[in-house]
């Protein structure tokens, strides 16, 4: 459940409640406030795929008014949205826009905004590999990508003894690492920064630099959260908060019992990856070798030299491998390298199970006995249509008379009012 400053969580409660939406973005040295006078609609939607763990992924759609407050919107810029009510906010979500549209004729602006995340999917790249405990696996690529983040010290950790991204991209690498952590991966503000932000703001103004204003957040932070069914964070109860609540009839993917599948390695799956042969000039430094391209995805494990050399600098993926060097020799030396590893598409997955009503989940970062909350598996799925709590988060808890709610999406939609529709699975507590 989202923080919040005032008197917000019971303010949202209320049979008559007076929602306001702000979205705040840098524009210069200033910062532009937009509210509900200067906006259309904005519909919002948070969403996990529905496994062991995932990726939040979050996109809204914003129409506004095209004016001098909106026409320096742009591709790239980061938004903040946050909602008001009482004498309260809270803050929902850090946004990159992706797509703006203008209808000069309507004077309409129509905004996507997603997540960090997916903004930079198409663009960036994962081109690195480490042989490590996943924990510190996961703590290398946020690093490296110039990541903020906070792990939260419940979610799974299996050891991981041979650690690659699963493709050049981000959010499949991600998504696999999530679920070896039974854990969501949430791209959102940093958790240091306090909303300290007037109420009634003018369209813009300059933030005056006193304690009690900060400025709105550019900067994004992943949390690693445990993922799957606890203490319910909220009760909701049908005729005030909650308009409608079902249960889904399909049971397509609700299961009996749940099977996660090790990966495991053998010595025979093992095999020569390609290899590069050199001549390095005497008394040079960080000659470029060459790369071994790899051809299909690979776990690339050990590479031998045919000779003693100094390593510079490498690039190491799952389709390839780099590597300069050193040589303080006055002589210029052969040298040949080859690059030994396993070809991911006939790695052996162990515990295999064909009964069309058994889960089976195929990881390659599980390998280690780990024990997993499958439940997620073993209930029906559920839709609420709620007047609109925006506190709500994906991976929260909800109660609903006998059930407990894992909400998998949030679909807020803002015109003036407020409301939203959830998606999760529903667990009956008299079942059991």
């Amino acid at each position: 459940m989202l923080p919040y400053i005032g008197d917000f969580a019971t303010a949202i409660k209320q049979q008559a409640r007076d929602i306001n939406v702000v979205i705040a973005y840098k524009n210069g040295d200033n910062y532009v406030f937009l509210q509900k006078d200067k906006l259309q609609s904005l519909t919002y939607n948070a969403k996990v795929e529905k496994g062991l763990g995932g990726v939040v992924r979050k996109v809204a759609d914003i129409k506004a008014m095209y004016n001098e407050y909106t026409t320096n919107l742009t591709k790239g810029m980061a938004i903040n949205l946050y909602y008001k009510c009482g004498d309260g906010m809270c803050k929902k979500a850090l946004l990159y826009i992706s797509q703006v549209k203008i209808n000069k004729i309507s004077k309409i602006i129509s905004i996507e905004a997603l997540d960090y995340l997916s903004y930079i999917e198409g663009i960036a790249t994962l081109p690195m590999m480490k042989n490590t405990d996943l924990l510190t696996y996961e703590k290398t690529v946020f690093n490296q990508l110039g990541y903020n983040y906070t792990i939260d010290s419940s979610v799974v950790n299996p050891r991981l003894t041979l650690g690659y991204p699963v493709s050049s991209k981000l959010l499949e690498t991600f998504e696999e690492m999530a679920e070896a952590n039974q854990a969501v991966f949430d791209f959102g503000f940093n958790s240091t920064y306090e909303l300290k932000l007037p109420f009634e703001l003018p369209a813009t103004f300059s933030l005056p630099l006193t304690d009690g204003y900060i400025t709105p957040s550019d900067t994004f932070e992943v949390h690693v959260k445990k993922f799957g069914f606890s203490n319910p964070v909220d009760t909701l109860d049908i005729g005030t908060e909650l308009i409608n609540f079902e249960l889904d009839d399909d049971s397509s993917d609700q299961y009996n019992d749940v099977k996660v599948s090790l990966f495991f390695p053998s010595s025979s799956e093992q095999k020569s990856l390609g290899k590069v042969t050199a001549t390095i000039p005497g008394s040079v430094v960080n000659y470029n070798i060459g790369t071994i391209d790899f051809g299909n995805t690979m776990i690339p494990q050990v590479c031998i030299f045919d000779d003693m050399v100094d390593v510079a600098d490498y690039t190491i993926g799952s389709d390839s491998f780099g590597f300069s060097v050193n040589n303080s020799g006055v002589l210029a030396k052969n040298i040949e390298a080859e690059m030994y590893g396993l070809d991911i598409s006939t790695a052996t997955l162990k515990n295999t199970d064909t009964d069309s009503n058994i889960k089976q989940v195929s990881n390659m970062y599980i390998q280690s006995a780990t024990v997993y909350d499958t439940e997620i598996y073993k209930h029906p799925n559920c839709t609420l249509k709620t007047f609109g709590n925006p506190l709500y988060e994906v991976g929260d808890t909800i109660a609903i008379d006998v059930y407990d709610v894992l909400i998998l999406e949030e679909n807020l939609v803002f015109n003036g009012g407020l409301k939203c529709t959830l998606k999760g699975v529903a667990k009956d507590n008299e079942a059991y």
